[in-house]
């Protein structure tokens, strides 16, 4: 009799904790991977090293180069076992008629596929590298190389990786104005030494009887000529002017270097 008295103790206690079920223990919740808000990342261009892509599952990732004005001519990917891309266009066309040029990839994972000549290797590595050879209007080319490996619970999960070009860098004025002052200084500098060639040039070329045949207003326009050229006029500009033959100025200079 004890014995079913707490036997039917224990069934009345398991009724209520049937009937009463805030008195019940937590069920333990199964851990998920907690959603992710995909970002974008804006990438300078040109690249100048290897640049790390994270691949997640059920995000992928698109790469835009049409910000460049760069289209895709050439691609290259490593392990093909479980990276998959596709492009939102035409690849190395040489129809120039072609409009929907590639220049956006999209990059996901893939199920594990058994692909012939894929070998167990790259089936079991968790990366895969990606070459990316561009064209921009001109006709330069650019290379872009990726890693893209299997992203981590902790790593962003980048939607779009959007290429622009690099900022130039802002003009300096003060060097700017230094610079445009050496050139100056160099150019007046040069057109003095051109000036001491003409004039030595001419005195020898009257001492030797080079020029005896010339009048004195010839002689004149010469040196009228080397005094434009003292003020800044071009060499042959100031020749046209005063109707100097140019084999008179190379003699000129000749004889005075």
């Amino acid at each position: 009799m004890r014995n079913l008295a707490v036997i039917g103790l224990t069934a009345i206690l398991l009724i209520g904790t049937i009937d009463r079920p805030v008195f019940a223990r937590p069920v333990k919740v199964i851990d998920r991977v907690r959603d992710r808000k995909p970002i974008i990342v804006r990438v300078n261009s040109p690249l100048n090293e290897v640049m790390d892509i994270n691949i997640y599952a059920g995000i992928g990732t698109n790469i835009n180069f049409e910000n460049l004005g760069e289209t895709i001519e050439t691609m290259f990917l490593e392990n093909k076992s479980w990276v998959g891309l596709t492009t939102n266009g035409t690849m190395n066309s040489q129809d120039q008629t072609v409009t929907n040029t590639a220049s956006l990839i999209h990059l996901s994972p893939i199920d594990p596929l058994s692909i012939p000549g894929v070998i167990q290797t790259n089936k079991q590595t968790v990366q895969s590298g990606l070459t990316v050879i561009t064209k921009d209007k001109s006709g330069k080319r650019k290379t872009y190389i990726f890693n893209l490996r299997y992203a981590k619970n902790s790593d962003a999960a980048v939607a779009l990786v959007d290429f622009t070009l690099a900022p130039q860098a802002p003009v300096n004025p003060i060097a700017g104005a230094s610079m445009m002052r050496q050139e100056i200084d160099a150019s007046n500098k040069e057109r003095r030494i051109l000036v001491a060639k003409l004039a030595y040039g001419l005195g020898e070329a009257i001492n030797k009887g080079d020029l005896k045949d010339y009048s004195p207003k010839q002689i004149n326009a010469i040196r009228q000529m080397i005094g434009s050229v003292y003020q800044g006029i071009p060499l042959m500009e100031a020749a046209d002017r005063y109707a100097i033959d140019a084999t008179v100025i190379s003699k000129l200079i000749l004889l005075g270097t």
